[in-house]
């Protein structure tokens, strides 16, 4: 009910300043005055006439109008009124469909992109997925093979509010971080191009902002690549999973070393 009270308000406006057009055609003989109208009339009747319709539907309701313009451009010279120029006011039509597109096949992709993002992540978090973490470690591991440069996985497991833990290290991750919830109360933060000596950095500060937050005791584990000898994504993970059991043993903060 909105949207068709909303198109026929924008119709109402498109042929009000239609009118105003004639008006300013026929009865009156200051030329520039005349033209502006007639541009802003056609950008606003190019727009309600296309945006709700489909790129080829809307394709030809633009050359439609542009045909309407070319009579309308032979009467006005017949019954004697003169424009600056007729290209102007035409090619308006077809540039205002031309944005109309864009700024449609824009919002498509956005949405999509928005959807997208949306199932890969966590309700309850906010935090991406499991899988999605996956996928990423293995992008991430292979790129560090390719180029040699490190990244770190911090594996954070808690006793807590799991929203709450959820922003805290989300407020202590960088942009270029990837934080991920992995079920059973356990988070995974990918650190890329972070060595052992940043993740423990990083690590100390979210195991302090938790424990003072939030009174309770978290449990960390490092991973560290190419500190740890991994030939596989799997193994980091193997790794990490054995350093937040090390974690919550030894009640600190445990950093994997296999050599």
């Amino acid at each position: 009910m909105y949207k068709s009270k909303n198109n026929s308000m924008l119709r109402a406006i498109a042929i009000a300043v239609l009118f105003l057009i004639i008006r300013f055609l026929f009865l009156q003989n200051n030329a520039w005055q005349s033209n502006i109208l007639l541009l802003i009339a056609l950008g606003l009747i190019t727009i309600v006439a296309t945006y709700r319709y489909p790129l080829i539907k809307g394709l030809v309701i633009a050359t439609a109008l542009l045909y309407a313009f070319i009579l309308l451009s032979f009467y006005t010279l017949w019954a004697g009124a003169r424009f600056h120029d007729y290209l102007a006011p035409a090619s308006v039509i077809l540039v205002t469909y031309a944005c109309v597109a864009l700024y449609k096949y824009f919002s498509c992709f956005a949405k999509g992109i928005q959807l997208k993002d949306k199932a890969l992540i966590d309700t309850s978090t906010g935090l991406y997925i499991q899988r999605y973490f996956e996928v990423r470690l293995e992008s991430e591991f292979n790129q560090a093979m390719r180029r040699c440069y490190p990244f770190s996985v911090v594996a954070v497991s808690f006793d807590a509010d799991l929203k709450s833990v959820s922003l805290i290290i989300k407020n202590y991750s960088r942009k270029q971080d990837f934080v991920a919830y992995c079920g059973k109360e356990k988070i995974y933060a990918l650190l890329p191009g972070t060595k052992e000596k940043g993740a423990l950095v990083y690590a100390e500060k979210l195991k302090k902002a938790v424990e003072n937050t939030l009174k309770v005791n978290i449990s960390l584990g490092i991973v560290n690549y190419p500190d740890a000898d991994a030939g596989s994504w799997q193994k980091i993970l193997e790794y990490a999973e054995e350093a937040l059991r090390k974690s919550q043993e030894t009640r600190a903060i445990y950093v994997y070393r296999n050599h």
